[in-house]
This record gives C-alpha cells, structure tokens and sequence, in this order.
C-alpha cells in the first residue's frame, strides 16, 4: 500500500533555510509547500536564498512567492485546502510596528489557516521571547504589552495545545533574518514555538420539550429555562464528585487502553474580564442565583467566577445597584476576545428581560 505523503505549508520564509531543514529532518515522508511575502526578483540576488530555492525545486518541493499569509484560501484550490501543518516562524508586520498590527497580523493569519488546514491538522507559530504573552516565557511580559497569541488564536477557532522551546541549535542551517526588514537575525534566545489545534465547537442549549400522554393524547410542552438547571446537573463536571462521573472516567480508561481517546485542552487559556451594574427595583426578589444560573447559560459555562464588587442602596429609596465583575474563561474551547463581548452584551439583555433589572 502506497504511504500518505504529510502536506506541510510555510508561510513568511525568507531565505528558506528552515524549508531546507524541514526537508532535511523529514525525507520523503513530507511534501513541502514554501512560500514567500516577497517577490521573487526581490530575493533571486541573495545567494543562499537562491541556493536553497533551487536545493528544494529539486527534491520536488513546491515554491511560491508573493504570498499573503492572511489570505492563503486565494493561492490554492478548494481541493488542496488540507494542509496536516502550517509553519509561520517569527511573524513580523516588518519596521518598526507595533504591538497592535502584529496581533492583527495574527489574527487574520490564525483565521486564513481556518480556510486551509485539515481537520486534524496543526499550526507551528515561533515567536521571541515575551512575544507570547504566555507563562512559558520568561520573564513573562504583561498581558498588554504582548501579541497575545492565545487570545489571536482563539478568535479564529484554535486552542494552544502544546508549547516547546525553539532552540536555534536543533535546528541545522536554519537562518532567521528579517529583523525590520533588514538581512539581521532576531532575537532567538528563549524563542518559544506554539502548537495550535482546532477547538471543540461551542454546543447551544437547544430547548429541553418534554412529551407525555394525557387522556390518550399526545402532549409536548417545552421546560423553563429554570427548571432545566435542576435537570442538567453537571454530574460530569470536573469537580463532581458523583458516581456518574467515576463511572464515565473508569469507562474511558478502559476505552481508552483499546482506542485511541483524546480530549484536548488549551494550555494558558486567556481570561476576560467584564463588569456589570443594574438596578434592582426590589431588593427582596432580587436572587442571586438566578442571576448565576442566566449567567451560566448565556456564556455557555464560560464565566469561571462571579464577584460582587458593590452594593449601593439609593437613599430614601427602594432601589438597590449591585455590581459584579465576571471572568470568562474555556480550557477546552476556542474563546475569544469578541466572542466574551457579544456574551456580556447579551447577559445585559436577558438580565433587563428576565430579572427586570435596569442595567447601568
């Protein structure tokens, strides 16, 4: 039976040396799609670029130049949009930009990799130290002076599932250059490669209907949301300790000693946080819980913790302002910045509707 060649894309190469290596370290085993920003008279005078491109046409590899890594979906036919890994190593808007234009560079890179990666495919994302915003760099760079790469990833649909050193020594004739647009080499001391994978969907709560026979007839009605917290009882939950769930992990175990079982989770899965203030008219009917549960379900069990930061009780009044900070967070799912937004704007909206709160 004929082996499957791997298909691996490159984006951003500069003078190809990691294609080399890669080709080196792989064999026959991979085939080998490099691509360039650049054009190719731009860097057919640079001698160990041209080397390297003629070193890899040779053994059969493809070459591309004037690639744009945020629209790949536009270089390739639909039936070749299945690539088993995307390399993108020190990515860099080019000069002196900023912060902000290299998240948006991976932004949009992390969403054109949606377009073209198999489905259990990965992603390889190297970049200097302190640029991850992840605690595998050290020292760890505030939240908001990094590219924040987790949080990129997220929003296209991908959860950091492993991390590894990038160090330049493993890799043999590998030349990083490009450091603001010139022939200079990065940084590359503490370097960090990041290892992305497609994240499970989010699942919406669909309505729970409920079917009896009364009388010899058919009767179908659907359960309050209320109620449905009293059904769903999380007996599955990471920190349950109900018979269900020994049950289900000894079921797995055993599973998984016969089939290949596996669960992904985000390693350094960032945080969002949201405050919210409202009214309440009346103090007394005022339930925490159900503020917990309407929580719970519109952020799809995303809010990790719920604090109540203040109670304001207006004088000579009856009304009371509460305010609370809300952490979302997923360690199995891809959440992303804009994602956490759209459920806090919609939490305002379902608590005004259903608790008759007046949000601030």
């Amino acid at each position: 039976m004929q082996h499957q060649q791997a298909h691996f894309l490159l984006v951003g190469e500069g003078n190809f040396s990691f294609s080399v290596h890669l080709y080196k370290e792989r064999g026959c085993d991979t085939h080998i799609i490099a691509t360039c920003y650049d054009s190719e008279e731009s860097v057919s005078e640079q001698a160990f670029t041209k080397s390297n491109v003629q070193f890899l046409r040779d053994k059969g590899a493809e070459i591309y130049f004037s690639v744009n890594c945020t629209k790949l979906k536009e270089y390739f036919l639909p039936a070749r949009r299945n690539f088993d890994r995307i390399y993108f190593n020190f990515p860099h808007c080019g000069k002196k930009a900023g912060i902000k234009k290299n998240r948006e560079l991976l932004a949009k890179f992390f969403c054109s990799c949606a377009d073209v990666l198999a489905e259990k495919g990965d992603i390889h994302v190297a970049l200097c130290r302190g640029q991850g915003g992840t605690l595998a760099d050290q020292p760890v760079r505030e939240w908001h002076n990094s590219w924040q790469v987790v949080a990129m990833a997220a929003e296209a649909g991908f959860i950091l599932s492993g991390i590894e050193p990038f160090n330049i020594k493993d890799v043999g004739g590998y030349k990083c250059t490009g450091y603001r647009n010139q022939d200079k080499s990065f940084h590359m001391e503490g370097a960090v490669n990041h290892i992305f994978t497609r994240s499970v969907p989010f699942l919406h709560s669909q309505p729970l209907i409920c079917k009896a026979e009364l009388e010899g007839k058919l009767m179908s009605c659907e359960i309050p949301q209320i109620f449905l917290d009293k059904i769903k009882r999380n007996y599955l939950d990471i920190n349950s300790k109900h018979p269900v769930r020994t049950i289900n992990e000894k079921l797995i175990d055993h599973l998984g000693r016969s089939f290949t079982v596996q669960k992904n989770f985000s390693l350094y899965p960032p945080t969002y946080v949201h405050d919210i203030s409202f009214w309440v008219p009346d103090a007394e009917t005022f339930h925490e819980i159900q503020f917990h549960i309407i929580a719970r379900r519109v952020s799809l069990d995303t809010i990790v913790s719920i604090q109540l930061l203040d109670r304001f009780q207006h004088p000579g009044a009856t009304q009371t302002s509460l305010c609370y900070r809300l952490t979302y967070q997923s360690c199995d799912k891809a959440l992303g910045g804009p994602q956490a937004a759209a459920m806090q704007m919609e939490l305002r909206e379902e608590l005004q509707r259903c608790l008759r709160v007046v949000v601030r």
